[in-house]
């Protein structure tokens, strides 16, 4: 397991450089091109491209494209000819013939990075043993909190199932407000990039984004007023409880967030002391885990071994379940996605302030993480199998929901 995240961090380092002796391009091969598509005889500026960098067999471009490549040398020009498939997420595309006319600038052949300890010293470790440890506890770290990811998640769905009262409108149309903002973000993404056939292969299109409108906003506000729903049920317990988030939790929570602003940690710290709202921001997500804690310790909690690849899985995208149970209704059921937003009833952070809308933080650059540190530990191909737990209240005959 930890070897197999090693590798892929390699796999991502890997370089390439022109053979020592010219060669036509194989499998493997990255390609440094220039291109102009036509569609119907008609050149189309978004199917062009120029120095584009292509690895042969990666499948970044539409199908066909890559393969009639293969062969290429450096300086050939090369004409493809393929038809857009006819699920291609643009109609304006799908099912039709096109023709590319590619420059080949460069082959380049791969050349892979060998793992050791120089290698792990090129990625701030001290030797190979260090970077494996580091791969191990972050793969561990990732697999506890996605199983406890899991937990709340069949918590907050059951709670959803069985409570149903109704809630403010205006606390609604507020937390509508603040999900459709990030809808319509990633609609503008979506749209922009719809005809690219690069853009594609990176980001598979989402058809959640095709529906009409007006179906859209109907999907979302149900969402909305599940997460208000559920954001009063979990305050209600946590008031009753006498849950407290205090205040070297919520010290420690603002440190992690001006953390993420490098350079700027100070301007966001004081931002947050000098803005109750942003304030309510940190602490309401606190305090719904510390509930989600609360009410899990007084559940009848069972551990059910399951694969990597299942404890990962998006649970909107898993199978139905096999026993007869009455479906969900949309609003209270599963969570919708919103392309790479994931504008989704995740339900975090809405039991202190169900409806309350984020407060804006100063203007600051995000610290981006390197591909190195995202590879360290991350979504091993086949690892083995692991730990989930489920969350069902005592008494419950129905127990699990896996």
């Amino acid at each position: 397991m930890v070897m197999d995240a090693v590798n892929r961090i390699a796999e991502g380092r890997k370089s390439y450089e022109k053979p020592a002796k010219a060669r036509a391009a194989k499998e493997g091969d990255q390609l440094l091109v220039t291109f102009t598509g036509h569609l119907d005889g008609e050149q189309r500026a978004e199917m062009s491209g120029e120095d584009r960098e292509i690895v042969l067999g990666s499948n970044q471009f539409i199908p066909g494209f890559e393969e009639q490549l293969v062969g290429a040398k450096d300086g050939e020009e090369k004409t493809v000819e393929l038809t857009f498939p006819a699920d291609y997420p643009s109609a304006e595309h799908a099912g039709k013939r096109a023709r590319f006319d590619v420059l080949v600038k460069e082959v380049r052949a791969p050349r892979d990075a060998s793992i050791d300890d120089e290698f792990a010293k090129g990625l701030g470790f001290d030797d190979l043993e260090a970077l494996k440890g580091a791969v191990r506890q972050q793969t561990e770290a990732q697999y506890a909190q996605a199983s406890r990811n899991r937990m709340k998640r069949q918590l907050l769905d059951k709670l959803a199932e069985r409570f149903d009262f109704a809630v403010p409108p205006g606390m609604v149309e507020m937390e509508f407000d603040q999900i459709w903002r990030q809808v319509e973000e990633a609609l503008k993404h979506h749209r922009e990039t719809k005809d690219d056939p690069e853009h594609q292969h990176h980001h598979p299109h989402d058809p959640e984004l095709d529906k009409p409108e007006e179906e859209l906003r109907a999907d979302y506000r149900a969402i909305a007023e599940r997460r208000v729903r559920l954001g009063l049920l979990l305050a209600d317990v946590g008031q009753r409880s006498n849950v407290q988030v205090t205040q070297d939790e919520l010290n420690r929570a603002l440190s992690m967030e001006a953390r993420r602003y490098p350079g700027q940690e100070q301007q966001v710290i004081e931002f947050f002391r000098n803005n109750p709202q942003a304030i309510d921001s940190i602490r309401a997500p606190l305090f719904e885990d510390k509930v989600v804690d609360y009410v899990i310790e007084t559940a009848k909690v069972t551990e059910k071994p399951v694969s990597a690849e299942e404890l990962l899985r998006d649970p909107d995208e898993e199978p139905a379940p096999q026993e007869s149970k009455p479906a969900a209704k949309k609003s209270g059921g599963q969570a919708k996605k919103a392309g790479s937003t994931k504008a989704e009833a995740s339900d975090a952070g809405t039991a202190e302030k169900p409806a309350k809308t984020a407060a804006k933080k100063p203007a600051a650059k995000k610290a981006s993480a390197s591909t190195d540190d995202a590879a360290k530990g991350s979504g091993a191909a086949k690892k083995p199998a692991t730990k989930t737990k489920s969350a069902a209240k005592d008494g419950d005959k129905d127990g699990e929901k896996d």
